[in-house]
């Protein structure tokens, strides 16, 4: 949606259908935290898309979104593995008959390789007869080779593209894990909650003269980072006692060429 547009765009979802308990409620959830960047349009993942749809469905109650929660992540799993099992049918399915020939292939290179470490029979006929043999065999060596080659190069293409597939795979379903543990801490504590979604009233919207700016009703400012002064004095003595060396290294070096300490300014 909003192809080609870099800013923020605002879905309004109206239902003329709501259950008697949630006449003159509203639901703003605000969903530009988490996305997938890209150009010239950023991405919302399945993942971004269950932070919007669990509180949506549970129409922003704490204790329903829990329930719903392990449910979506199920489903969010099973939709990966099925696209990762399709992705490797796919493969099997482009790659497999290309394949078929060569386990076979491998079986006659190595039995004719073998042939070529045997030792020339002592009987008049049985060296002519190897003779001949030993030539059939170098010509139909001369085309196994390459066959096989060519054939493991897109064996090993077809096991690169497989693995690929099951490396998404994982990282999508550990991303779906990480994220429903995050959704779990967000929904266990409505404060932190408040910060992705809130229901409000039509009272509170004519409060604000009917603007739907949803900042407004939903925390969406970024929690300062928290600096202990401890840690803040440390690092400053830590930076304090490394600018002193390098001022005394500079000196030396001053020194050293012929220079003059007044040479050296410090900041």
């Amino acid at each position: 949606m909003f192809y080609g547009n870099s800013v923020p765009a605002c879905l309004v979802i109206l239902n003329k259908r709501k259950p008697p308990e949630r006449k003159g409620k509203i639901l703003l959830i605000w969903a530009s935290r988490f996305f997938q960047p890209a150009n010239p349009q950023n991405l919302l993942r399945p993942v971004d898309r269950m932070r919007i749809l669990i509180p949506w469905r549970a129409f922003g109650d704490l204790d329903q979104c829990r329930k719903v929660l392990p449910q979506h992540k199920a489903e969010l799993t099973a939709e990966i593995e099925q696209v990762r099992d399709v992705a490797l049918a796919e493969i099997g399915e482009a790659y497999g008959p290309l394949l078929e020939p060569l386990a076979a292939l491998r079986t006659e290179l190595e039995e004719r390789l073998e042939f070529v470490k045997r030792k020339q029979p002592d009987g008049k006929e049985e060296r002519k007869k190897f003779r001949e043999d030993k030539k059939l065999n170098a010509e139909r060596l001369k085309q196994l080779k390459p066959m096989v080659k060519s054939l493991t190069k897109l064996e090993a293409e077809a096991e690169e593209k497989r693995t690929s597939v099951r490396k998404a795979a994982e990282s999508d379903i550990a991303l779906v894990r990480d994220t429903a543990a995050d959704l779990k801490r967000i929904y266990s504590e409505p404060y932190e909650a408040r910060r992705y979604f809130a229901v409000t009233d039509r009272t509170e919207i004519e409060e604000n003269e009917f603007n739907l700016n949803v900042p407004r009703y939903v925390d969406t400012f970024e929690p300062e980072e928290r600096i202990e002064i401890a840690d803040a004095l440390a690092e400053f003595d830590c930076a304090s006692r490394a600018s002193l060396l390098k001022r005394r290294e500079l000196r030396k070096l001053l020194k050293a060429n012929g220079g003059k300490e007044t040479h050296a300014h410090s900041s």
